[in-house]
């Protein structure tokens, strides 16, 4: 039985955005759709719905580089005037001697292959230690390369670089977050070797602050919809810092 709302309002119908609509986060390869996300769903018809809601154009960001980016992009390819996309660099190999080669060659073919960005991760401090053996901090200097050459090439980072607060927090009935992340314990970081909130905003804004001729596009309100005057804080203090509103309209509209 479905639930009946007794809140009384008026009705505002609107048939167009007043703006043109960009979709600055969405996700059409396998972070969204697995491994065979070529057969899940035809571009055409995806790109056809999106354009009668009223979406001027999509940007797509995937953790693909090389031969896994073109994969994409031949996916995509149908549609490639509405779509933007970001591929990535492969962080797992942080660790060896030519990260900063290989760093280079792949921002530099993802540039030459149409891509107009690159999108970082949060598996780089929650889920390094399945590359690493250990989570490895956001500032720390070998991930410097991927900045500075993203500065030196224009292509701006769209970073995600932590979940909301609660998700960092004891897992009790005094989080608010309690419900979601008791059916899913596996999205909870209260655990020992992670980093908490605190230290990945102050990760966060040591990579904006120390680069400053990159430009950063930070992912679900700058990854902390909870405190929006600190966001307004970082905007106005960070000219390279944008941030993006994605999964995060119940934290807004809250507010």
């Amino acid at each position: 039985m479905k639930v009946k709302c007794e809140l009384v309002l008026e009705n505002h119908e609107f048939e167009d955005s007043k703006f043109p609509v960009i979709d600055m986060h969405t996700h059409f390869g396998s972070l969204l759709f697995g491994n065979n996300y070529e057969e899940t769903y035809d571009t055409r018809q995806v790109v056809a719905a999106m354009k009668k809601a009223g979406v001027k154009k999509a940007v797509v960001h995937e953790l693909v580089w090389d031969s896994e980016y073109d994969r994409l992009i031949k996916k995509l390819e149908p549609e490639m005037d509405f779509f933007a996309v970001f591929g990535s660099v492969d962080i797992s190999k942080a660790l060896e001697k030519n990260f900063d080669e290989l760093v280079r060659k792949q921002i530099r073919y993802l540039k030459s292959h149409a891509s107009a960005g690159i999108k970082l991760w949060k598996n780089i401090t929650l889920f390094g230690k399945d590359y690493f053996g250990k989570n490895l901090r956001l500032d720390d200097q070998r991930f410097d390369v991927i900045f500075k050459v993203c500065g030196e090439e224009k292509m701006p980072i769209l970073i995600h670089v932590a979940d909301p607060p609660c998700f960092f927090r004891k897992l009790d009935e005094s989080n608010e977050h309690y419900a979601c992340l008791s059916a899913h314990p596996e999205w909870s970081f209260d655990k020992p070797g992670i980093a908490s909130f605190e230290e990945h905003m102050e990760m966060q804004e040591n990579v904006i602050r120390n680069n400053p001729d990159t430009t950063f596009v930070v992912a679900h309100v700058g990854s902390y919809a909870e405190n929006l005057k600190k966001v307004g804080e970082w905007l106005d203090l960070y000219p390279n810092m944008y941030v993006d509103i994605a999964a995060r309209v119940d934290q807004l509209g809250r507010q």
